[in-house]
């Protein structure tokens, strides 16, 4: 498998898998996610995310919506614990309107404070529904007890409350530290010619300047806090229990994560035959949901077991 690498002068790094596809997948990572939140912006990494497709000097907001979308393409994108992703599929003849609406959020954006305030709503409504599931919502309150506090455990939505603080200048400024070139990658799938695809981001990153060192905030150089094992017991009303056992496991970095992600498939992975499916839900009819997760991180992991069941047999 070869794919095709260049930096351009400002800093970006482009990545590109040849294929026969006569789809494009492409579009832009941050290397910004909740983790780089400082004390006061949480859930600004993921409201940013939103924001972005509200408007920029060349467009506005319903402008972005169609762009893609007449010529059959998709717009989207999602935000994690250490990036924020936006991408396109597209037909290839049209990649150079996803490349040029691509750059032109990501880099251009003015986040109008009109549609902040609506937009911001949406996302209210969003941490709603996520607080409704008790199966989601503890994947949540378990990274924030393995990592003691620490911005990589936080809540990626974050509180309806503060978020209603947030302004076009919150978005500026979180933007401002992170959306920059030498911060970002561009990937790119399918049957396109490489260097015509540098040639037009090139073009679209025009006037973003030299590549110069991304000053991080302190969640990134702050160590993590030592891990504490322990027990916590949260009622919420629901006739359910949910239950999740874990502990820190390996960073994206090491060797060994290979190993325990193949042992977390065996144990709980998404096959009818997983071992824990087997024991615990078709055998015994312990529980409804059985599942083990494995996800890595530049310089930790987590690995963890999740079930879901009647509440009178959780302890079985």
């Amino acid at each position: 498998m070869k794919y095709n690498t260049a930096t351009l002068p400002n800093g970006l790094r482009i990545i590109h898998l040849p294929s026969t596809s006569q789809v494009v997948y492409c579009g832009f990572g941050i290397n910004a996610g909740t983790r780089n939140e400082l004390s006061g912006e949480e859930g600004v990494a993921h409201f940013c995310e939103h924001v972005t497709f509200k408007g920029t000097e060349r467009r506005r907001a319903l402008n972005i919506i169609n762009c893609l979308e007449t010529v059959g393409g998709e717009l989207n994108a999602f935000t994690n614990k250490e990036d924020t992703v936006y991408y396109a599929a597209i037909l290839k003849e049209h990649f150079p309107k996803a490349i040029d609406l691509l750059s032109d959020i990501v880099f251009h954006s003015q986040y109008p404070q009109a549609e902040i305030d609506r937009e911001i709503e949406v996302i209210c409504d969003e941490i709603e529904s996520y607080n409704d599931s008790p199966a989601e919502l503890i994947y949540d309150l378990f990274e924030n007890i393995i990592f003691d506090g620490h911005p990589l455990g936080h809540n990626i939505l974050g509180e309806a409350e503060q978020l209603r603080t947030y302004t076009t200048d919150t978005a500026k400024t979180f933007t401002g530290r992170y959306y920059k070139p030498q911060n970002a990658v561009f990937f790119a799938y399918g049957d396109i010619n490489f260097k015509k695809l540098v040639t037009l981001l090139k073009r679209a990153t025009k006037g973003l300047g030299e590549a110069m060192p991304i000053v991080d905030d302190a969640s990134i150089v702050t160590p993590l806090p030592p891990y504490v094992p322990q027990t916590k017991f949260v009622d919420k009303g629901t006739h359910q229990s949910h239950v999740m056992i874990g502990n820190r496991a390996y960073d994206a970095h090491d060797e060994r994560r290979i190993a325990l992600y193949l042992l977390n498939n065996i144990l709980g992975g998404p096959g009818m035959n997983a071992r824990l499916n087997l024991s615990l839900r078709e055998r015994n009819g312990l529980v409804y949901t059985v599942e083990s997760t494995m996800v890595s991180y530049s310089d930790t992991g987590v690995w963890c077991t999740y079930f879901g069941g009647q509440a009178r047999q959780w302890r079985r």
